[in-house]
């Protein structure tokens, strides 16, 4: 109770203490609360990219009757979990920016409840501390390289979860998991025929089929792929919105557009993906996530042609293995070099992904959290005059500081 009114207080405060149960105990307040934490961060990030198209959308909904909103936002968009939350804040003028504090904590807390899950089911992991608040460490950096849990990350969660009651604990509610990721971003409605696939061990293949088949994805080009994803079962305009990003500019040819250091950032933000696949190789052997890994290397190495997508992908994918490695670490020295391999290149990704984003960091409001307690942060926000102050219409910051 203490811990908990300190950290309506001043939550910064609490943060030592917070690690330090964490890292004695796995106490669950202090799991919830560091959630809360980080819910806090991406709250006072600023509304830029896609964020700013949402926070428009938000004010728009202000003064919109729902008969319209219904009409021509929410049956058009497919992504439906966002819209009526940002419809229902709009309506009980909530500011947009809690949307982000809300997706942004039930991420970060159902990271910790899977982690805290898995840990209890792994002995030799749950008696070396060091090693499995690493773990922790490891999975909070490598999530936060998404910078902000929206939409598509935040799918991706619920898709987490989703695997981890069928392949972990067999529960058929996986599904209903999957129902909420597919509602909540269009894109994850893909996972429904390839979970079912893995749910039969079709990807169930040994390492040396494994590389077969990568070397063959690699040779599917763009058009060949195009022409796959025609005959899915998916209604036209679903199939239309995905190929908006598998054709044409957002295909690969942005890329273009963009400077040497662009590209080498991207590589680097991604890092982690090439020791987490050369350990899945090198260290093969069949477990009950192996045909989800597989499952999602497959689906990965398919989308490489369009760049958009795939880098969304990496990412999860990336998420997915570490996952899978802490599912089946073992205090021995093969685990022990893989964790020190991992740890030091999410460091490099996440530094890599703070200069990435530094124009956005120029104009945030994060420094509050030095000296805001609970109720003033909640009640942070970024008002239409700052935004158009400091955001252009395309969404990018306007100036660094």
């Amino acid at each position: 109770m203490i811990l908990f009114i300190l950290f309506l207080i001043y939550p910064l405060s609490t943060l030592p203490l917070l690690f330090y149960n964490i890292y004695n105990k796995r106490d669950r307040l202090s799991f919830l609360l560091l959630a809360v934490f980080l819910g806090y961060i991406s709250l006072l990030y600023p509304p830029t990219g896609d964020l700013y198209v949402y926070t428009t959308k938000y004010y728009l909904y202000k003064d919109l009757p729902f008969d319209q909103f219904y009409k021509y936002y929410l049956l058009q968009s497919m992504d439906y979990i966002l819209q009526i939350l940002l419809f229902i804040l709009a309506k009980f003028e909530i500011h947009c920016d809690i949307s982000r504090f809300l997706y942004s904590t039930f991420s970060y807390y159902t990271i910790f409840k899977l982690y805290n899950n898995m840990v209890s089911n792994n002995l030799q992991l749950d008696c070396n501390k060091p090693d499995r608040f690493k773990c922790l460490l490891l999975l909070i950096f490598c999530f936060s390289l998404t910078i902000y849990t929206y939409r598509f990350y935040f799918s991706f969660i619920l898709l987490l979860n989703a695997i981890y009651e069928l392949f972990i604990l067999n529960r058929k509610r996986g599904w209903f998991w999957l129902f909420f990721a597919i509602v909540n971003h269009f894109s994850y409605m893909i996972f429904l025929p390839l979970l079912f696939l893995a749910k039969l061990n079709i990807f169930n293949f040994n390492k040396w089929i494994a590389l077969l088949i990568i070397c063959l994805i690699f040779l599917i080009d763009t058009s060949s792929v195009g022409l796959m994803i025609q005959y899915l079962p998916f209604p036209g305009e679903v199939i239309n919105h995905i190929m908006y990003y598998l054709d044409g500019y957002f295909a690969g040819e942005y890329l273009e557009d963009l400077s040497f250091n662009f590209k080498v950032g991207m590589f680097l933000r991604n890092l982690t993906l090439f020791p987490a696949l050369i350990f899945f190789i090198v260290y093969y052997k069949k477990n009950k996530m192996t045909s989800v890994q597989q499952m999602m290397l497959s689906l990965l190495l398919l989308l490489a042609p369009f760049v958009a997508i795939y880098y969304r992908f990496v990412a999860c994918t990336i998420f997915l293995f570490l996952f899978s490695f802490i599912y089946n670490y073992k205090n021995d020295r093969k685990n022990l070099i893989q964790l020190r391999v991992l740890c030091f290149s999410v460091a490099i990704s996440f530094l890599c992904t703070m200069w990435f984003f530094r124009r956005e960091f120029s104009i945030n409001k994060e420094s509050k959290l030095l000296y805001l307690s609970s109720f003033s942060v909640l009640n942070t926000t970024y008002s239409e005059k700052w935004i158009d102050k400091n955001v252009d219409i395309d969404g990018a910051p306007l100036y660094v500081n």
